[in-house]
């Protein structure tokens, strides 16, 4: 699997801490540490194993202790009460030395074999490294590959990560960049898991999922109480993105705040659907007054003030019966403000961000370029655009963009689409600098670019 004889120089010099998590592992701890250790010693580094026992009720302890006596690289720690799964990679990490560090499930279902590659990806940037597990599929492990599917999908629903396995019991991680998360973590269980992720990922840190081969054994008996713990997790789950407002939850409040006027109620849904709301709003900042420049019905509006209650939001649109349906739900919240005008005639307000989501292409190209210079002008110094439009690359995806355009405004002008890389010449020859484009993640209907530009001196 492997080509490269050692890691590179930087883990040499720094090192790296495994830490392995036991409860009831005494039936395969040895063979385990065995295979770890010869993994270790074909590349020749700096390394630490840091047991933590949650309290064993068979004899993982006196195999721990025989270990550690044999290797003064091992380490241990023993818990005198059940601590759950959290909580036991907490205390390994309070105890390692070293800036690099991992931890893997002691009965290696994931193998041993990955923990380069997992480095590798820290080494090249990134802060996090996930596993994704591919299962191997039997009819008695049927209903945990069920239940895990399900979890996920709920997960991806209400939380918004655009990872695929937020569970597995293999991460490897930078300490400095994880431990203001740490600090925060408040399940200490199996949810500690995917609140770790969700908590990186909504904190900007570099993650990156790495597909692993999942072999269930089938000579030990599972910690894992697969219906309680399971049914333990998706409580967690609600309780979390419920107290942290996290996609989910404030899309699924939008709708509920629209239920008795069915137009609004349509619109709201077909674009939570179609646009990548969660991946939009952590493009922008988090407090300052923000522009929403053509805001239709508001939802995005919406979006952003219900996820910040920093940000002073206010949506601007010259539809009549569109700013009526956008201020439906909002009633006496502070933050948020609708405002009946043409953007290409009503002056802006100062301000820190704008947002011009699937507006700038209802315009000309001459009527662009003004509304973005517009925009430079009101917006304060290091004040960003965020602009949200379709990519005219004549994919299949592309044409259905325009089908679903004149499915959501009907009366409005001819479209003109400009590739991404028009759009960056655009902002720069205005002044905008640091330009980038991303290709949202959003559903494969429809062809979206994200473009951000700052404003700086």
């Amino acid at each position: 699997m492997f080509t490269s004889p050692r890691f590179s120089q930087s883990l040499d010099k720094t090192g790296l801490s495994l830490i392995l998590p036991c409860f009831n592992e005494a039936g395969y701890l040895w063979d385990s540490y065995k295979k770890i250790v010869a993994e270790f010693q074909k590349y020749k580094i700096d390394y630490e194993i840091i047991f933590i026992d949650d309290q064993s009720q068979d004899n993982t302890v006196e195999i721990i202790k025989k270990i550690q006596a044999g290797d003064n690289r091992v380490k241990y720690k023993m818990h005198h009460k059940n601590q759950g799964r959290g909580q036991t990679v907490m205390d390994g990490i309070r105890i390692a030395k070293n800036d690099t560090i991992g931890f893997l499930d002691a009965d290696l279902e994931i193998s041993e074999k990955y923990i380069k590659i997992f480095v590798k990806k820290l080494e090249e940037g990134y802060d996090l490294a996930i596993a994704k597990r591919s299962y191997t599929i039997s009819v008695l492990a049927l209903h945990r590959l069920i239940l895990s599917k399900g979890y996920h999908c709920l997960e991806k629903i209400l939380l918004g990560l655009p990872f695929n396995d937020t569970q597995s019991g293999y991460k490897f991680f930078i300490r400095s960049k994880i431990n203001p998360i740490l600090t925060k973590i408040v399940d200490k269980n199996w949810f500690w898991d995917t609140e770790i992720v969700a908590r990186s990922y909504y904190n900007d840190l570099k993650i990156v999922q790495i597909p692993v081969i999942f072999k269930r054994r089938l000579d030990k008996k599972s910690t894992v109480k697969i219906f309680s713990d399971s049914w333990t997790s998706f409580k967690s789950l609600w309780q979390f993105g419920k107290e942290y407002k996290f996609p989910g939850f404030v899309t699924t409040k939008l709708v509920l705040s629209v239920k008795n006027d069915i137009k609004a109620l349509i619109m709201t849904v077909l674009k939570i659907i179609l646009f990548p709301f969660a991946q939009m709003e952590k493009l922008t900042p988090k407090k300052g007054k923000i522009l929403d420049l053509g805001c239709g019905e508001g939802t995005f509006t919406k979006y952003l003030a219900e996820t910040s209650q920093n940000r002073q939001v206010i949506g601007i649109d010259y539809s009549i019966g569109r700013i009526s349906k956008a201020k439906i739900g909002v009633m006496n919240k502070q933050n948020i403000k609708f405002i009946l005008g043409d953007i290409l005639k009503i002056s802006y307000p100062k301000c820190d961000a704008v947002v011009l989501s699937d507006t700038l292409h209802h315009f000309n190209h001459k009527n662009q370029k003004f509304i973005l210079t517009k925009c430079y002008k009101a917006l304060r110094t290091d004040g960003m655009i965020l602009i949200r439009d379709v990519n005219p690359d004549g994919s299949l995806k592309h044409r259905l963009s325009k089908f679903w355009d004149d499915i959501l405004y009907p009366d409005a002008e001819p479209v003109s689409y400009l590739p991404p890389k028009i759009w960056v010449n655009i902002l720069t020859k205005i002044g905008f600098n640091t330009c980038s484009t991303i290709n949202a993640r959003s559903w494969p209907i429809i062809s979206t670019v994200l473009i951000t530009a700052k404003k700086s001196i």
